[in-house]
């Protein structure tokens, strides 16, 4: 790996390209800064076969241990430009000022947390990455990539999603599963069906892409289901104080309620569900979660915990290591690490009550494989998908349903209209 370490992995995103905009299309550049001549990786989303336009990525940084959390080479930086320099670190003792809160003269995890909530909950950071978490950040898209990653994402129904590696001058195409993509010698690139994975100067990169869990039909029979339970009363609609049991978090009451005269349809439901759905399946989340050596155990030589006076002292010492390309400061890709950028398709239910997202999981999909068994027009008629016809799905007579319903136990199978029809085709068959 250290012939790779002059230089910089730069992925290029053209995340939420439109068509119409050849500035769109360029996307932007996702820049680790290792040092030196640039590798440029393009990568594209696209959700049901549609480019996405790229200002609409949110950013959702998962839970990290608290040593992987903490200020420090943020505070350690003193001018914000992403590195840390040998006069930095030699003023490192500066920071007792700042965070001992104690006053016992040393420097503790809690002490360089950051404020956050107690219970552990994803950090929403907008379009871009925190700083001082990952070492890499947004710029503009400049110059020819080395390597075309397309990420397509499902939205609307179930499907595969796939990560596609395209390395210049091999003529396109997938490079399929788990095999090597010719690429520089300085830049690892190894492509899966949903996964791309970049490993460049001590840094790993996975471009994830996340089948969903939840469809957004799944979504909308949920709400209307729930629309039916949440009537009390059995008028047909919902009315304002109905409507708060049921549990849509991105919607209100008078905005679902279109004609504003209080009694909320299905109709009205249904038709605002679609309007938010697509609002959704136009959009691209990238959950960040990395792994890697934090600077804080680096710098904790007793390993107590603590950083003290003296520790802070040697800061540049106990530094002098990580500094692989000699060039007298630090960047957090020099600590190395893995990082994970998982890309999925957002959904109503996001922020939702976990016990709500559990029952629209538990929800059955697709139909019962008991209406495969049946003819075309049985499987036709099984609104419900479960492999029988009532009375009330039949569309023929009730005369009609009683002769096919051999057994009498007010259901028609797949077996019985199977033998209907095959009476019927018999019959027609005869000279």
């Amino acid at each position: 790996m250290q012939a790779s370490m002059g230089r910089s992995l730069v992925l290029g995103f053209a995340l939420l390209a439109t068509a119409c905009d050849e500035a769109a299309a360029a996307g932007r550049d996702l820049v680790i800064d290792v040092a030196g001549q640039p590798v440029r990786v393009n990568v594209t989303a696209t959700i049901d076969g549609k480019p996405i336009d790229d200002k609409l990525t949110e950013i959702v940084v998962q839970p990290q241990p608290l040593v992987d959390r903490l200020e420090l080479f943020a505070a350690l930086d003193a001018d914000g430009d992403g590195f840390v320099t040998a006069d930095e670190l030699a003023t490192a003792e500066r920071l007792l000022a700042r965070y001992d809160a104690d006053g016992d003269g040393t420097l503790n995890q809690p002490e360089l947390a950051p404020t956050e909530p107690l219970q552990p909950t994803p950090l929403r950071s907008g379009s871009d990455f925190p700083p001082g978490r990952f070492p890499f950040h947004w710029k503009e898209s400049t110059g020819a990539p080395d390597v075309t990653v397309e990420i397509k994402l499902i939205g609307r129904a179930f499907g595969r999603p796939k990560v596609v590696v395209v390395t210049e001058g091999s003529g396109g195409g997938d490079r399929g599963s788990g095999k090597q993509a010719t690429s520089p010698p300085e830049l690892s690139v190894t492509s899966e069906t949903r996964k791309a994975a970049f490993d460049v100067a001590g840094i790993g990169l996975d471009l994830d892409a996340t089948p969903a869990r939840i469809t957004s039909e799944d979504v909308k029979r949920f709400y209307l289901l729930q629309l039916r339970q949440r009537d009390a009363d059995k008028n047909g609609y919902l009315d304002e104080g109905e409507f708060l049991g049921l549990g849509l978090p991105s919607l209100d009451y008078k905005t679902a309620d279109a004609n504003g005269d209080g009694m909320l349809f299905p109709e009205e439901l249904r038709a605002k569900l679609d309007e938010l759905i697509a609002s959704q399946t136009n959009r691209v989340r990238i959950e960040a979660s990395y792994e890697r050596q934090p600077l804080f155990t680096k710098l904790d030589a007793d390993g107590d915990m603590r950083l003290s006076r003296r520790e802070l002292r040697e800061a540049h010492a106990a530094l002098a290591a990580v500094d692989a390309d000699g060039d007298g400061r630090i960047g957090l890709a020099e600590f190395g690490g893995r990082y994970r950028l998982a890309f999925s398709v957002p959904n109503l239910l996001d922020g939702a009550n976990p016990r709500m997202v559990a029952q629209v999981e538990a929800m059955p999909r697709g139909p019962s494989r008991r209406s495969a068994e049946g003819p075309k027009w049985f499987a036709a008629m099984d609104r419900n998908a479960d492999g029988d016809l009532s009375m009330r799905e039949f569309l023929g007579t009730i005369e009609l349903f009683k002769r096919l319903d051999v057994d009498e136990d007010g259901l028609i199978s797949p077996s019985e209209a199977k033998s209907a029809e095959e009476f019927v085709s018999n019959r027609e068959s005869l000279p």
